[in-house]
């Protein structure tokens, strides 16, 4: 099942790439981008942290998997360093309180935080009527602490998709997933899922 995932996902990035290239050949599909504005990106917005240790199943279970705060618990600060490539770092906290976490029934609730210093590439960018969105690769390394939890501190390789649909000239709604590989213990209680819904506000 994982390698499917990888598959799909490899597979979307270079959809994404090769559609890119022919609307750029083309002349018609280049609209303003989350990288190609102002220096500095700052977001803020929520985290769920999808680390119950049932690999990829049961992605979508919610109530029993998901670590997740009411309240926004995820912000960042991004600089750009060309028209396609950027620098993120960044920090989340959820409350580490699921039912499932690692592979197990868990009964004490506790505390999760991630520190992330991402690339960013800039693959997709289109108008969608008079909202403009961006599709892009995150790439990084990332330090997470569980308490309680097994591998309670975990250096982690990052690697996801984000999309990002402009709202105004110069900010908008961000939607991302990470696969983040806890690398003390990639095969097993070390990895989980990263997503992310954020406001993301770009300088001038």
């Amino acid at each position: 099942m994982k390698k499917n995932i990888i598959l799909v996902i490899a597979l979307a990035l270079v959809a994404s790439v090769s559609m890119n290239a022919q609307a750029e050949a083309k002349g018609g599909n280049k609209v303003s981008s989350f990288l190609t504005t102002g220096p500095w990106t700052f977001t803020l917005g929520w985290a769920a942290i999808d680390d119950d240790g049932r690999k990829f199943e049961k992605m979508l279970d919610v109530k029993d998997g998901w670590n997740y705060n009411l309240f926004p618990a995820q912000i960042g600060a991004m600089k750009k360093i060309n028209d396609k490539w950027s620098a993120d770092l960044g920090f989340t906290y959820a409350k580490y309180d699921a039912k499932f976490r690692n592979g197990e029934n868990a009964y004490e609730a506790g505390t999760f935080w991630a520190v992330d210093l991402n690339s960013r590439y800039g693959i997709f960018s289109k108008k969608l009527g008079s909202i403009n969105m961006d599709i892009q690769s995150y790439q990084g390394l990332g330090f997470t602490q569980r308490n309680p939890g097994m591998d309670k501190n975990t250096p982690t390789l990052n690697t996801g998709l984000g999309f990002n649909f402009w709202i105004k000239e110069n900010w908008g709604v961000a939607l991302s997933s990470q696969a983040k590989w806890g690398l003390t213990n990639l095969a097993d209680g070390g990895s989980y899922l990263h997503h992310g819904l954020t406001f993301f506000y770009v300088t001038k």
